[in-house]
């Protein structure tokens, strides 16, 4: 009986870590996929254009950390640094 729960045990843990490795890979993948779409559009655009696509691609990268939302990541890399 003792074998049989330790066993059903492990097989749980394996089954919730290959389903937290999987929710990882789709993670990276998605944000990547939305990193490469705003680093397209830098390199298309130019002037001002680029400049706002800059800010975005800020933005998304602050939004990575945790209990900072993306459009509170927009605020603050899209505001005006103070001049020196």
């Amino acid at each position: 009986m003792r074998q049989e729960e330790l066993m059903l045990a492990w097989i749980m843990v394996a089954i919730f870590a290959v389903l937290l490795i999987v929710a990882i890979v789709l993670f990276i993948i998605d944000f990547s996929c939305d990193a490469n779409y705003i680093k397209s559009e830098i390199n298309r655009t130019a002037g001002r254009e680029k400049r706002y696509w800059q800010r975005e691609l800020r933005a998304f990268y602050l939004s990575l950390i945790p209990g900072i939302s993306l459009e509170r990541a927009k605020k603050i890399a899209h505001r005006k640094h103070i001049k020196r």
